[in-house]
C-alpha cells in the first residue's frame, strides 16, 4: 500500500467507520496507545470482510459520519479511493447530493455496487452529472425509463447510457411520448446495441458517448413520426 494513501475501516453496512491514515513511522510493529489515536491499521477489502493488518495511526471519531467526512478530506488530492466508495462515504456523511440521489437509487430497486447484477449501480458520476445538470427528478425519471426498458439487462445502467437517456430527458421531458420511447428503444436495441451505434455515431459526429447515445435515441423516436419529432 501507498504510505501516503489514506483508508478508512469500512463496515459492509453502515460504511466507513474510522478513518485510517497509513503511518510509516510504526514500522512492522502494531501498537495501541491511550487516548484517541491508536496506532493500529485495518484494511478492509472493499467492504467485503478480508482483512490484513498494516502500520497505521487510526483516527477515531464520535460516529460514522464524522469519520466519513473526515475520510473525505484526507483523501481529497491523495490517490483516490473508487468512485463508489466515495459515493458510499458521502452518503455515511450525510453529504445532500449523494443522500439525495442515495434514495433515488434504492426506491427504484437498485444500488450502488460494482457486482455484475442487473440491480447494480456503479457509474456514481453519471448519476451525480444527471442530477447536477437536471435535477433530482429528471434523474428519477431517467432510471425509470431504464429499468422499464431493459429490466433485467446488467448492460443498462452503464454511465453512457444514463448520461444519454438523461440529457434526452431532461431536454424534451415536457413533451416526450414516454411509452413510444420505451417501446422503441427496447424494440430496436439492447444497451450493448445501443453503445456500438452510439459509439459509431461519435466518431462521425463528436462529442462524448453520452451524446452519441442521445443522438441515436432520438433518431429511433422520431423514425416513424410525421409530427412531435425531437430535436437532437
Amino acid at each position: 500500500m501507498d504510505a501516503g494513501l489514506a483508508i478508512a475501516l469500512l463496515d459492509d453496512d453502515r460504511g466507513y467507520l474510522r478513518v485510517v491514515a497509513p503511518h510509516p513511522g510504526l514500522g512492522d510493529g502494531i501498537e495501541n496507545c491511550p487516548g484517541d489515536l491508536v496506532d493500529v491499521g485495518l484494511l478492509v477489502d472493499e467492504g467485503r470482510g478480508a482483512r490484513a493488518q498494516l502500520a497505521a495511526r487510526v483516527v477515531s471519531a464520535k460516529d460514522p459520519a464524522r469519520a466519513a467526512v473526515i475520510f473525505d478530506k484526507i483523501n481529497t488530492g491523495r490517490r483516490l479511493p473508487s468512485g463508489i466508495e466515495k459515493f458510499r462515504v458521502r452518503v455515511t456523511a450525510g453529504a445532500e447530493t449523494e443522500v439525495a440521489i442515495n434514495k433515488v437509487v434504492s426506491m427504484l430497486g437498485y444500488r450502488i455496487d460494482a457486482s455484475p447484477d442487473a440491480n447494480c449501480i456503479r457509474a456514481t458520476a453519471a448519476l451525480i452529472n444527471v442530477h447536477n445538470v437536471f435535477g433530482l427528478e429528471v434523474l428519477r425519471e431517467t432510471l425509470s425509463t431504464i429499468r422499464t426498458t431493459w429490466r433485467d439487462d446488467k448492460g443498462a445502467t452503464e454511465g453512457p447510457i444514463i448520461e444519454g437517456f438523461g440529457s434526452l430527458i431532461g431536454e424534451h421531458r415536457g413533451h416526450l411520448d414516454w411509452k413510444r420511447l420505451r417501446e422503441k428503444t427496447a424494440l430496436n436495441y439492447t444497451p450493448g446495441r445501443l453503445l456500438g451505434q452510439a459509439k459509431a455515431d461519435k466518431e462521425t459526429l463528436g462529442g462524448r458517448l453520452a451524446d452519441g447515445i442521445r443522438r441515436v435515441l432520438i433518431r429511433n423516436y422520431n423514425q416513424g413520426l410525421r409530427a412531435g419529432k425531437l430535436g437532437e
